[in-house]
């Protein structure tokens, strides 16, 4: 079966490598079979052998970036750590990394900074988009486009920085951008800004790539939370609001002119929304307390209809995968955490892979462009990663 859908961390025709499977943030991998059969440790060496402090970015060629908790980015092929360059002046990479069509590959530091580094480890350039207080601000993941790399913080800055490294625009919001945006296939940029308090009014901001503003929408007595999805036109927006006393799970599906086309509610907080080539809407939730944790998964069509809804008694802190043969994710359950593939046709479990047995992992892991579920260990520099056996990875079927 052959879709237009990404491979590794990178939308078709595009060209840029994002987290969330590119800059729709639509975590869709539906042109690769995800391996499914057995679970590998490797432990890299490195100068820096610490690690990882924050999310893997997939590259084409099973190439991964991991950002180190002693401030290094290392470049990983083959299974091998190939390079690593450190952050300068006791700098750590804060937030997720992205990369341009030559694997150019910026990250932003707790300082505000935002490097890039070239395919073979040298610093291309460094600047710092925003004279604030960077070390007191939470900063977005990083996005990259055709033509340009953007930043938020939580500040209210967003910004565009060109592939040589000079400042294009910059823009202050009095609202703080959500920790991940998304961009149209325009490179029209989707951000929702917070108050980060519940019973206020939120907004969700469409700019140009000139850093215009081309239309806001508020959200009243709503808090909007976790990043919003693009595909096909249409923005999907998770959200929580306030009725009378009660808070109320909501998602929103929103047309490029601003306009609310649905809205449907939840049982469960929504974490992180994922769109399939077709339109469908995969939601992943749960309600974070006390007790064991029980996360709902609903499959909803584009027209806003429910098709299937199930449960499972996990914490899922990262989105669905949608993969060509499976919806993979990760879950942290009462014995550890795991690796579940489920149907796309009724959300029944296909099969799970414990990883409790594994070092510690950081648990939004990466896809590969051959197929393999990557997660970087977090204790040391190594890798956690789902494969298949040599003998099934020859087989025609």
């Amino acid at each position: 079966m052959l879709v237009q859908s990404c491979t590794c961390q990178r939308e078709p025709d595009s060209a840029s490598y994002n987290l969330f499977g590119g800059q729709g943030r639509r975590s869709s991998y539906e042109g690769i079979d995800f391996y499914t059969q057995i679970v590998t440790g490797i432990n890299l060496n490195c100068q820096d052998s610490s690690g990882a402090i924050n999310a893997p970015l997939s590259l084409e060629d099973d190439e991964i970036v991991i950002p180190t908790a002693n401030g290094s980015m290392v470049f990983i092929s083959e299974s091998q750590a190939k390079w690593h360059f450190k952050l300068g002046g006791g700098e750590f990479v804060a937030a997720g990394m992205c990369a341009d069509e030559n694997k150019n590959i910026s990250s932003i530091s707790n300082e505000g900074t935002v490097y890039s580094v070239s395919k073979e480890g040298r610093l291309n350039w460094k600047v710092k988009p925003s004279d604030t207080n960077a070390s007191r601000s939470r900063h977005s993941d990083l996005l990259c486009t055709k033509d340009g790399i953007y930043s938020a913080s939580g500040d209210g800055t967003i910004s565009k920085i060109s592939f040589d490294g000079k400042l294009l625009w910059q823009r202050h919001s009095a609202l703080a951008p959500t920790g991940m945006f998304a961009a149209d296939d325009d490179g029209n940029l989707i951000i929702s800004i917070s108050q980060n308090q519940f019973g206020g009014t939120d907004s969700l901001i469409v700019l140009s790539p000139a850093g215009k503003l081309k239309w806001g929408l508020e959200f009243e007595d709503a808090r909007l939370i976790k990043t919003p999805v693009i595909h096909n036109g249409v923005i999907y927006v998770p959200a929580l609001k306030e009725i009378g006393q009660r808070r109320v799970s909501t998602i929103f599906s929103i047309d490029t002119s601003g306009r609310i086309i649905w809205e449907k509610n939840l049982s469960v907080v929504p974490r992180f929304i994922s769109v399939a080539t077709d339109g469908t809407l995969y939601i992943i939730g749960y309600n974070a307390g006390i007790g064991d944790a029980l996360s709902g998964v609903f499959a909803f069509a584009a027209d806003g209809g429910l098709k299937w809804k199930i449960f499972f008694d996990a914490a899922v802190p990262a989105p669905l995968m949608l993969g060509g043969n499976a919806i993979a994710f990760t879950g942290s359950t009462k014995d550890g955490p795991g690796l579940f593939f489920i149907d796309y046709g009724s959300g029944d479990l296909i099969h799970s892979i414990a990883l409790n047995d594994k070092q510690i992992i950081y648990l939004l892991p990466a896809v590969t462009s051959g197929g393999m579920i990557v997660y970087a260990e977090t204790g040391r520099l190594g890798l956690v990663q789902i494969d298949n056996t040599p003998m099934n990875k020859l087989l025609p079927y």
